[in-house]
């Protein structure tokens, strides 16, 4: 959700001031790939979020940066 607290899964407003845009854009990319790298704050999520896995929707860096500025407006 947005906005709306923590629910199935992390609440996405202001991700992008919580997140480097970098890291975002690899996790929008290639989540289970930041899983496999053993990335800290991915496995977190895993932890916090048990049930819930970001797919993987083979989106591309610019489908990735467009989707991160709709969540910065």
């Amino acid at each position: 959700s947005i906005g709306k607290g923590a629910r199935v899964g992390p609440d996405l407003d202001g991700v992008t001031s919580r997140r480097q845009r970098d890291w975002l854009t690899r996790f929008i990319r290639a989540p289970s790939a930041m899983h496999a790298s053993r990335d800290p704050i991915a496995l977190e999520l895993a932890r916090q979020f048990p049930n819930v896995r970001m797919p993987n929707l083979q989106l591309s860096d610019a489908d990735a940066s467009d989707l991160l500025i709709y969540l910065e407006a």
